[in-house]
């Protein structure tokens, strides 16, 4: 546990920013990330395997999350679009549509969000 945490041992640290930084906030005694909702399930696998201690694991899944989350970060309305397409495609909602202004998503982006998908079994 870090100094910080250990001065407010009641203190629930949340790491923000889609996660970027989940790994270093959980071993500073965090607990837990902020994200948005359209994949979910992914920020779970990471955190089980911190949690039973399998840090490798948990290493691995973050490191293969970084280059997605990294690109999308680069912009709010960038992460917006992507959110809302990633639950469209998920089938959770029923449009992708964003209120304007907005991010029009490229045919690279689109890829992009395809790999995501099948890398990480959404």
């Amino acid at each position: 546990m870090s100094p910080e945490a250990q001065l407010a041992p009641q203190a629930s640290v949340l790491n923000g920013y889609a996660g970027l930084y989940m790994l270093p906030m959980l071993a500073a005694g965090g607990k837990g990330v902020m994200h948005g909702g359209s994949f979910s399930e992914v920020y779970l696998r990471i955190y089980h395997h911190w949690q039973v201690g399998e840090a490798e694991q948990a290493q691995r899944l973050h490191q293969a999350l970084l280059p997605y989350i990294q690109r999308w970060m680069s912009h709010c309305e960038y992460i917006i679009q992507v959110e809302k397409t990633i639950l469209q495609r998920r089938n959770i909602i029923a449009t992708d549509c964003c209120r304007h202004p907005g991010w029009q998503p490229t045919t690279d982006n689109r890829a992009m969000i395809d790999q995501f998908l099948t890398q990480f079994s959404l």
